[in-house]
């Protein structure tokens, strides 16, 4: 499990770095793979953490939360720092 969150993070940075969108030729905007990969990897991660027992809030407790990309909350952070968060 540690493998697949440490896949997520890099997976993460790589998209933060270089965007988690491209243009094509026809001039479609699309998400990258490692947008689908990043949300698989969280679900497998979560039905992990599920077989072997940690509710989510279990896993909030233990700090391992698994949070999904959540555009809102990355557009308040960027517009108006952690106050809202």
């Amino acid at each position: 499990m540690c493998v697949t969150i440490d896949k997520i993070a890099e997976i993460e940075n790589d998209l933060n770095t270089n965007g988690r969108y491209y243009h094509t030729r026809s001039g479609q905007e699309l998400p990258r793979p490692g947008v689908a990969d990043v949300r698989a990897l969280r679900a497998q991660v979560v039905a992990w953490m599920s077989m072997l027992g940690f509710s989510p809030s279990m896993r909030s407790e233990i700090g391992a939360a698994v949070q999904a990309d959540d555009a809102l909350a990355r557009f308040r952070k960027r517009n108006y720092g952690d106050a809202s968060g």
